[in-house]
């Protein structure tokens, strides 16, 4: 179906639409298809229209082809935990540089992104989300953004490693719900110390609100992380 709506194209269009993506319309030939319990060498896969339509070992119609022999084609990779990349911090960059840096993790396999922030201030943490929701809409972008990965800053000073120790605290609800009130739609994890008082009903509130809550930079002992385990974290 994809290759008859291709053919039926004028010739300007099937050169706008291959210029744009070089695989629009062709078939891969002879590369390895890694699944997820095995991998294929003795099959071929169908591009149309731009996305994968099959991988088989019949011979379907095709209008270029793609000599991949020697390289691999998998699903693509899924980061759960990332600050940026080339020059960009994800809590500190605008939303045109979030997009040039989630676009080169993309250009490098990471389909699928969950940008992290650092510990900051409450002001500095909303104008990082908002940035990031900002790129989530842009047409630029080439990965599936599902949401955003706060880190912080309701950690333990003893084991910052890299967050900036002068914006460490315990949960202060006031902020937290000031935060999840006006992004919760796009903030998916946040991770936190779970021994700092007000943790549990901070991992109760998250949860409730359906945002994943996770244990980092932590000093947390059994019985810290049992209790917000029984609120429902289980990272």
């Amino acid at each position: 179906k994809g290759i008859a709506r291709f053919a039926e194209k004028t010739n300007e269009e099937k050169d706008a639409l291959i210029a744009a993506d070089p695989l629009y319309g062709k078939i891969i030939c002879r590369c390895e298809q890694v699944t997820e319990s095995e991998i294929l060498t003795d099959k071929n896969l169908y591009i149309e229209d731009g996305k994968i339509a099959q991988i088989t070992s019949d011979d379907l119609p095709f209008d270029n082809s793609f000599d991949a022999q020697g390289h691999y084609i998998s699903a693509g990779f899924i980061e759960l935990h990332s600050h940026g990349a080339v020059n960009c911090d994800f809590a500190s960059g605008t939303a045109d540089e979030i997009v040039k840096a989630l676009n080169f993790h993309c250009m490098h396999g990471t389909t699928t992104f969950y940008p992290t922030t650092l510990s900051s201030s409450i002001e500095a943490l909303e104008k990082a989300v908002e940035q990031i929701q900002i790129a989530t809409g842009d047409p630029a972008l080439l990965p599936n953004v599902e949401g955003v990965h706060l880190e912080g800053p309701y950690f333990s000073k003893n084991q910052c490693g890299a967050q900036n120790p002068d914006f460490i605290t315990p949960p202060v609800k006031a902020d937290y719900l000031r935060i999840l009130d006006k992004f919760g739609g796009i903030i998916k994890r946040w991770s936190f110390a779970p021994e700092n008082e007000g943790s549990e009903e901070f991992a109760e509130i998250l949860e409730n609100k359906g945002v994943v809550t996770s244990i980092g930079h932590s000093d947390a002992k059994y019985d810290d992380v049992m209790a917000v385990y029984n609120k429902g974290c289980r990272l």
